[in-house]
């Protein structure tokens, strides 16, 4: 089964909506001032609050600050926690700290794709960032801005579908991926997981979900999942 995952979820509704529709991690920016969109660690904690039990949450940090990390983590409880930090921006051996001191919270790390130059050096990331992480999630780089991902741009599958042949680890499909295409890029990487953030908002809107647009995602992928089964 492919897992998907959806970030952006800065309202109490757009977080439920995901959850109703069965959408497995739940992206929340909290606490973290060095993205351009966050919600407080308090609107965090009532967002959290209000889902089912057993909905798994994701809390993304683009500041690679370890006592951030454990500061958010210890309020608000999160199921696992992202970094879109550059890659080695902490080094692997603090990260590989950071995750034990915060287990049984999983750690996704995010790797930077983009095209076929970068092939070296992102299969070089996931092979050394792998051991340290519960998941890799692979997504496009953006040239001008500190973190990874949230640029709405596809990057080269053929690097993606490499590195989830050669990861020990279950890796997530993310980066300018929508109902439009994800099916293309299931079938071209078959990773783990799929993720969206641009492609499921609102139409104009950085900070509210469309929830026909999770769906829509949501039952793409799912229809992959259903063919695969079939053949």
């Amino acid at each position: 089964m492919t897992i998907v995952q959806i970030f952006g979820l800065e309202h109490p509704d757009d977080a439920l909506a995901a959850a109703e529709i069965g959408i497995e991690h739940l992206g929340l920016s909290i606490g973290d001032y060095f993205l351009p969109h966050h919600m407080s660690v308090e609107d965090g904690k009532r967002i959290i609050a209000s889902l089912p039990p057993d909905a798994k949450t994701v809390a993304l940090f683009a500041t690679p600050d370890v006592d951030l990390v454990r500061r958010v983590v210890d309020a608000v409880h999160p199921a696992m926690i992202q970094v879109c930090w550059e890659d080695e921006a902490l080094g692997r051996d603090v990260e590989g700290r950071l995750r034990e001191s915060i287990a049984p919270v999983k750690v996704i790390k995010e790797i930077a794709v983009g095209g076929p130059q970068t092939r070296d050096t992102a299969m070089s990331a996931a092979a050394r960032y792998a051991p340290v992480a519960d998941f890799l999630i692979l997504d496009t780089a953006p040239p001008d801005i500190a973190w990874i991902g949230a640029t709405g741009r596809t990057h080269d599958w053929t690097i993606s579908r490499d590195i989830v042949a050669a990861s020990p680890v279950p890796c997530i499909l993310a980066g300018g991926l929508g109902p439009d295409n994800v099916t293309a890029a299931l079938e071209a990487v078959h990773p783990y997981g799929a993720d969206s953030y641009t492609h499921t908002n609102e139409p104009g809107s950085v900070r509210r979900k469309s929830r026909q647009r999770m769906q829509a995602f949501y039952d793409a992928v799912k229809a992959f999942d259903r063919a695969m089964k079939a053949e």
